[in-house]
């Protein structure tokens, strides 16, 4: 199990600036629904309140985008703007370092635990926008959860992360029923997938039964093996949203009179996914149905004799409905090396995983290595399997555009 949950990182309120810091300041309600000015609005991150003389209270229960009332008994509550009251107090103050008497603990584990996330668009991960990132890491929670014995039930609020970071359906797990049939009608030859119906409030299909497509081999799958297939559901509906958002699509974005500026997207002629023992099966089928839906011809290449449980599951009935007629090849890092100069791209799952001889011989040959870790946000996995390409073409002569100057039809 991958995921492991780092230590929490308490805030020294003995030294600068907390020393220092003046206690906080409440206000009063003066009229229902309305906060005071400069009120403090809370986070999802652990803030204290400063009550003098070193007391700094954590605040036990917290809620975004609400404000904090101190109680009659001197306790900290959190409440929406609608349910304030005249005389209510509440908690002042726009600064989140201390020097308000309000601590928001934004790094509650560390820099180093966020570095260890991996990719993001920015630095640090915004408090309102939902990366691939944090939903692997809750399915490595929810799989950690599954593989402990334990009794009753857990309930994990996705919200509207989930919501944003698929495809804008009010499906919050959409299934599909057969995730080879997903991919085998996902191939792209020409123009967009219009029978997929991608669109932002609609699934892709109909089905409500999580993966009812698979176990039909007789094989029995643990909880954490259809947490699993789940997670790859997730990437390769992604996967699709974006070929048909993004990669699919030749944009102008200056439109100027008498010149086209086209930027699109043109997919490698062959991909090779090389399967590495510590690859997990996630890995494996969301590289294979990428480079698939890109329109790549895709090659599936292991050692021989691996021995893992992708490997396995790529031997069941289950796998063979999945690769579509991909029929995986088993080739020693030497029998590779020789076919590397025929290969434009070769997809592993993590640097770590390519031998330092297959660095070598695409070095010399200018085969491009894909080493990134493999992620279920399609807008970004997806890329690895393009070129982009820029064309300028300038039609007009000396000012003259010639027949479109005239309107079509």
């Amino acid at each position: 199990m991958s995921f492991k949950l780092p230590p929490y990182s308490h805030p020294d309120f003995s030294q600068p600036p907390f020393a220092d810091a003046p206690e906080v300041v409440f206000k009063d309600v003066g009229q229902a629904g309305v906060a005071p000015l400069n009120y403090h609005a809370t986070s999802i991150y652990p803030e204290y309140f400063h009550f003098g003389k070193g007391e700094w209270r954590l605040l036990r229960e917290t809620r975004m985008d609400c404000v904090v009332t101190r109680e009659k008994d001197g306790s900290l509550a959190v409440r929406e703007f609608r349910h304030l009251k005249p005389g209510d107090q509440v908690a002042c103050g726009r600064e989140e370092d201390g020097v308000d008497g309000i601590f928001v603990n934004s790094d509650p584990f560390g820099a180093e635990a966020d570095n260890a996330h991996g990719f993001a668009f920015r630095t640090r991960i915004p408090r309102e926008t939902s990366f691939s990132i944090i939903v692997d890491a809750f399915f490595q929670i929810l799989d950690l959860r599954l593989s402990i014995p334990h009794g009753g039930n857990h309930f994990f609020d996705m919200g509207i992360p989930a919501i944003d970071l698929f495809d804008g359906s009010y499906r919050i797990w959409p299934w599909v029923n057969n995730v080879g049939r997903l991919i085998r009608f996902g191939r792209y030859n020409s123009g967009p997938i219009s029978h997929f119906s991608v669109g932002k409030r609609r699934p892709i299909f109909h089905h409500q039964d999580p993966l009812s497509g698979f176990g039909h081999s007789g094989q029995k799958c643990s909880a954490a093996s259809l947490l699993i297939l789940e997670k790859t559901v997730f990437g390769v509906r992604s996967c699709l949203y974006w070929m048909e958002e993004e990669f699919s699509r030749e944009k102008d974005y200056f439109k100027l009179r008498g010149q086209d500026n086209i930027f699109r997207y043109l997919p490698y002629d062959q991909v090779l996914v090389r399967v590495h023992e510590q690859d997990s099966l996630f890995e494996v089928l969301t590289r294979v149905a990428a480079a698939r839906i890109a329109g790549c011809k895709t090659i599936l290449s292991m050692r021989p004799h691996t021995c893992s449980r992708a490997a396995e599951f790529l031997k069941t009935a289950d796998g063979i409905r999945f690769l579509d007629g991909l029929v995986p090849r088993e080739e020693t890092d030497e029998d590779l090396i020789k076919i590397v100069p025929m290969m434009p791209l070769i997809r592993y799952a993590a640097s770590d995983r390519v031998p330092r001889s297959v660095y070598e011989a695409a070095a010399e040959s200018g085969c491009h290595i894909s080493r990134d870790p493999v992620l279920m946000e399609g807008r970004i996995e997806m890329i690895r399997y393009f070129h982009e390409q820029s064309i300028c073409n300038t039609y007009h002569r000396y000012g003259n555009l010639g027949e479109r100057a005239f309107p079509d039809g």
